[in-house]
């Protein structure tokens, strides 16, 4: 299989991509090259995600640029995956305008407020409900989708695929397994939302945040605690599996 060449670019991503910034000095002009390089595919490319090492600043509201304002009665790119406030949901949106998040993209479940409308492709819950000879929910298709991605052994098995940009989820044949991998990707999502979402006190997912029973929760030991001077500071960190510890450095 061939491995398309990654295109990799010297740019601002929070760039306008519609304005055509200052000319730069001849000694600079790959750089401009490599910024208009950027542009195009910022204008014309649906992009996922974009990997960099932005500065990051919590609380970044108002300085996300077209992100976040557009630009020339163009739509902010940003408003497409801002749930409505009607809706009551999205305790986490504001994390969108985090500067270092400004550019990232989520995929919602429903496609409104009501959730009677799936965002999936017409036919692919009936199709599968055929395929499993029981009805599959969208729920049950982001939960398996959740306990597919969230385990490591898909990066590891897909490792070669997942170079080209876009996830592709493989979907079982076997309705057992299915049903399997919908109650371990309940489980992560709550997880994962803080019990904002698949609450289900009869599984064991209360709807609050996950704690351990209180002879599991992590404690510190009174001769435990990390050291603040300076010659003991921590530099290595080890987990003791029979006393259920973790070490860091003295502490």
């Amino acid at each position: 299989m061939s491995v398309p060449e990654p295109r990799l670019f010297v740019t601002d991503a929070l760039g306008n991509p519609f304005v055509e910034e200052e000319r730069l000095p001849q000694i600079l002009q790959p750089i401009g090259r490599s910024r208009r390089d950027a542009n195009k595919v910022k204008r014309s490319e649906p992009i996922t995600v974009v990997i960099g090492n932005p500065p990051y600043k919590e609380k970044a509201k108002g300085r996300g640029g077209w992100i976040e304002r557009g630009s020339d009665g163009r739509e902010a790119p940003l408003d497409r995956w801002m749930p409505p406030a009607a809706w009551g949901v999205g305790a986490h949106a504001k994390h969108l305008k985090n500067k270092g998040s400004f550019g990232g993209r989520a995929y919602p479940l429903w496609r409104d407020s009501a959730g009677s409308t799936p965002n999936t492709k017409s036919g692919l819950l009936a199709y599968l409900a055929r395929v499993y000879g029981q009805p599959v929910t969208p729920d049950d298709l982001m939960a398996y989708l959740a306990a597919v991605l969230a385990h490591p052994a898909f990066t590891a098995r897909f490792a070669s695929d997942l170079v080209r940009p876009g996830l592709r989820v493989p979907l079982t044949a076997d309705a057992e397994l299915f049903f399997e991998a919908v109650d371990l990707g309940r489980e992560t999502i709550w997880l994962h939302t803080f019990g904002e979402r698949f609450a289900d006190a009869a599984a064991g997912r209360p709807a609050r945040s996950p704690r351990l029973p209180k002879d599991e929760a992590p404690s510190i030991p009174a001769d435990g605690a990390i050291p603040t001077a300076p010659e003991p500071l921590p530099d290595e960190i080890d987990y003791d599996p029979g006393r259920r510890r973790l070490r860091i450095g003295k502490g």
